[in-house]
């Protein structure tokens, strides 16, 4: 998938290639080692529509308009080209909101493979 994708995004954006044809994705899959017979008959089928509309759906949800967008714990989104210290300190705000608090701390049982230790309780 990641060459796939790496390799559309170079027909279009360097090769101004029109990656919305189906021929022109078909020759890029070959490219990239994906069967070509399987590539045509996904594309004039309607097998991947339902994926699709739900992309679709959940971008909209999110009132995704263009790229990039990143969104976060389906909570934080940083849209559009971003400078590289904007994403930093976007993302260290995500992690300093995001950590845990741990209020049972003295009291918790302690588990690992072997499985579980309930502490002793002194009275």
């Amino acid at each position: 998938m990641a060459e796939m994708t790496e390799r559309i995004l170079r027909a279009y954006f360097t090769e101004s290639k029109h990656i919305g044809d189906h021929g022109t994705l078909t020759e890029l899959a070959a490219e990239v080692g994906l069967d070509r017979e399987a590539v045509e008959k996904m594309l004039a089928s309607d097998e991947m529509a339902e994926e699709v509309r739900a992309d679709e759906s959940t971008g909209q949800q999110y009132g995704i308009t263009g790229v990039p967008f990143f969104l976060i714990n389906k909570k934080y989104a940083i849209t559009g080209a971003q400078p590289t210290d904007v994403i930093v300190q976007s993302l260290k705000k995500v992690i300093a909101e995001n950590q845990i608090t741990v209020l049972n701390s003295d009291d918790s049982m302690i588990c690992d493979d072997d499985g579980c230790e309930i502490p002793n309780k002194k009275n």
